[in-house]
């Protein structure tokens, strides 16, 4: 995958166990929650409030971690990393 090119546009949680990430040309990637140990401790309600940093970055408003879309193609190596400040 091209991630040149990839842009998420949506996350989701409809399949259990699992987080859902659309992108804008349409593909869609599943990946079990227990690769993700922080969105799986997450409840329901609080997975819903995510937010995207930029186009291949995401995190959560209860969460103080980012994640990057090649976290989940196992592109690098699984680890949240800390969140940005911004001014």
């Amino acid at each position: 995958m091209n991630l040149h090119n990839a842009i998420i546009s949506k996350l989701h949680f409809d399949r259990p166990q699992y987080l859902s990430v659309c992108l804008l040309d349409g593909r869609e990637i599943a990946v079990p929650l227990e690769y993700f140990p922080l969105i799986q401790a997450l409840s329901l309600e609080e997975r819903e409030h995510w937010q995207l940093l930029d186009e291949q970055v995401f995190s959560f408003e209860v969460c103080d971690e980012v994640f990057h879309l090649s976290e989940l193609l196992g592109i690098k190596p699984i680890t949240a990393l800390p969140a940005l400040e911004y001014a």
